[in-house]
């Protein structure tokens, strides 16, 4: 073992620069939505097929294994993102995408509570409505989160390039909440 990897540790990282994940990801519970869905949204909310997690590590739905399994690994700070989250973009019900949203927000803010400034969860925005969206970005700077994600690609009748947005840009700029694309949205 050389010198240099013998230096490298957990405490000489922390004490010198800052080493922050920019793309981390959380993992939900599989039932996470069918338990707090209203019962008129449950009937909605699609069949998504159980995952298979062998392997995984408690930090994934555990902020404290979490914060153990980042300081032997010398990291700082994590940007975490959803991980089954993300195909609820591919929800077209609005109201539902809405519901799923903040369910998962609410689960998001919970995690990230446990070691504010060193857990960095970015809420998930839905797009259909721009005045909910407003909201729910409100709600979460509000509670903690930092920035949004939103879809990478919209539906074809809610493109980028019209105005629609252009409240929702605005609102985001004004609380300094960055706006992030993430594959899988």
């Amino acid at each position: 073992m050389s010198t240099a990897a013998a230096a490298y540790t957990p405490e000489t990282v922390l004490a010198g620069e800052k080493i922050i994940s920019a793309d981390s990801h959380i993992m939900e519970p599989d039932d996470l939505w069918l338990k707090n869905l209203t019962p008129s949204l449950k009937g909605k909310y699609p069949n998504y097929p159980k995952r298979n997690s062998p392997g995984e590590k408690a930090g994934g739905w555990d902020p404290k294994a979490r914060i153990e399994e980042m300081e032997v690994d010398g990291v700082s700070a994590e940007v975490l993102y959803p991980t089954l989250g993300l195909r609820l973009f591919a929800i077209e019900d609005a109201e539902l995408q809405e519901a799923c949203f903040q369910i998962a927000n609410d689960w998001m803010i919970e995690y990230c509570k446990a070691t504010p400034g060193r857990l960095i969860g970015i809420p998930m925005i839905s797009l259909y409505n721009i005045k909910n969206a407003i909201k729910e970005l409100e709600r979460c700077k509000k509670a903690g989160l930092v920035g949004c994600l939103i879809w990478q690609v919209p539906p074809e009748h809610l493109k980028f390039t019209s105005d629609l947005y252009d409240s929702f840009w605005e609102a985001a700029a004004d609380m300094e909440m960055p706006v992030n694309l993430h594959i899988l949205t």
